[in-house]
């Protein structure tokens, strides 16, 4: 005779059977049974699409004690106990956590993670592959470059001034071949203090602010090579950068002053 068993949770219970006939009935027999939890790595959640260079924390709905882990880890790690993801590249990971505890074990479930390129691939102020949004959206120390297509044209800053608070590099295209124009309307850009902003091979044209005026207010320290200045003015007047008591400029190459 068998006794089928049929576990809905787990936990310990003890499996009896009992005979009713013959002398000094009823009798039984018992056995106890443990039934073990079944392995959820639940639903991870988390930014799917991030910038290079930087964090977030992704999480689970499934049991703790698990490990994360990322099949890229060229373009993104992740921190296998706080599942912390950092950017490294553009590409895209699935980011994991694993669970190896519990019948069935190991079982795991992902989040795909695309990692967005630091490119600028148009001359738009705002939006997707504009420089406003990349500056944003990228990290500290991030470099960021500009799609060949942009060779020969002009990004015009519509809704003010750059506002760089982390450190950046920027690598044009040639300063005869690519610039970013203030639509003389605004300064292009305002250097927080204690960040450091490098400008290689771009032209800043047609900055232009009442006070502070120019291509740049520098608080910060400001790396320059191969930059062509021209029409920046402050208040009407001729100047292309201004430049606090506590901030640096450093020029390597070609540094060439228009106004």
């Amino acid at each position: 005779m068998t006794g089928v068993v049929t576990a809905v949770a787990a936990g310990t219970v003890d499996i009896q059977y009992t005979i009713n006939t013959g002398c000094g009935s009823p009798a039984f027999s018992m056995k106890s049974l443990t039934v073990d939890p079944v392995a959820n790595a639940g639903t991870v959640s988390g930014t799917t699409t991030l910038c290079i260079g930087v964090n977030d924390t992704y999480t689970t709905t499934g049991d703790p004690g698990g490990v994360w882990s990322s099949t890229n880890t060229m373009v993104a790690t992740v921190d296998p106990m706080t599942g912390v993801v950092t950017t490294l590249s553009a590409g895209s990971a699935d980011i994991r956590y694993t669970v190896n505890m519990g019948c069935g074990s190991p079982v795991f479930s992902f989040q795909t993670l695309t990692v967005s390129p630091s490119v600028v691939m148009n001359t738009n102020d705002t939006g997707a592959g504009s420089l406003r949004d990349i500056i944003s959206c990228v990290g500290d120390g991030a470099t960021i470059t500009f799609d060949g297509s942009l060779t020969g044209q002009t990004i015009t800053l519509t809704t003010g001034e750059l506002n760089i608070n982390k450190n950046l590099t920027l690598t044009g295209l040639g300063a005869l071949n690519l610039v970013i124009s203030g639509n003389s309307a605004s300064r292009i850009f305002h250097l927080q203090p204690g960040k450091t902003l490098t400008i290689n091979d771009l032209a800043l044209k047609n900055g232009s602010s009442l006070t502070d005026g120019g291509a740049a207010l520098v608080e910060g320290y400001l790396l320059l090579q191969n930059v062509i200045f021209e029409n920046n003015l402050e208040n009407g007047l001729p100047k292309s950068l201004t430049v606090t008591s506590t901030a640096t400029v450093e020029i390597l190459g070609n540094v060439d002053l228009k106004n």
